[in-house]
């Protein structure tokens, strides 16, 4: 088997072993309300190392809003945009617009065409999906101390 799954207690991912290439092994750490915090690979260098870690001051607005993810080691994507209070939508760094509905617009988009996108409120909710996207590589989920195949679609 080319990947295992190590789970805490609560049964949030903790390891994801790449037994073929170690250096793609990832680990992921969560704060007390389960949202993904931490994550890396085992590798130092090359394509395959990477590390991201949501701020412990910053992270999160009151609101459960992602707002800044940092780069722990070599290259990854970085996040940090600003909410606003009122409406509850990304209002900087530009690039975001809505519609008098308070939909999402693609960037430079003049009104012609809306495009669905759901407001990001629920916490980490970026985060969840870069999980979900790599347990879609594993598709394997360990439930109930039973091992069960399952399909993950994005």
């Amino acid at each position: 088997m080319g990947t295992r799954f190590s789970y805490f207690p609560n049964g949030n991912v903790n390891v994801i072993t790449n037994n073929r290439d170690t250096g793609r092994t990832e680990t992921f750490g969560y704060d007390s309300l389960n949202r993904i915090i931490s994550a890396s690979s085992q590798a130092n260098s090359g394509a395959d190392c990477w590390g991201q870690a949501v701020p412990t001051n910053g992270g999160y607005d009151r609101y459960g809003n992602l707002l800044n993810i940092n780069v722990t080691k070599c290259s990854a994507t970085s996040l940090s945009v600003s909410v606003s209070a009122s409406t509850n939508q990304i209002i900087g760094p530009g690039g975001y617009s809505y519609d008098a509905a308070g939909c999402g617009r693609a960037a430079g988009d003049s009104g012609r065409r809306d495009v669905h996108l759901r407001r990001r409120r629920a916490a980490g909710e970026e985060l969840e999906r870069q999980r979900h996207a790599l347990l879609v590589r594993g598709g394997r989920e360990r439930a109930g101390g039973d091992r069960h195949e399952r399909r993950y679609h994005q």
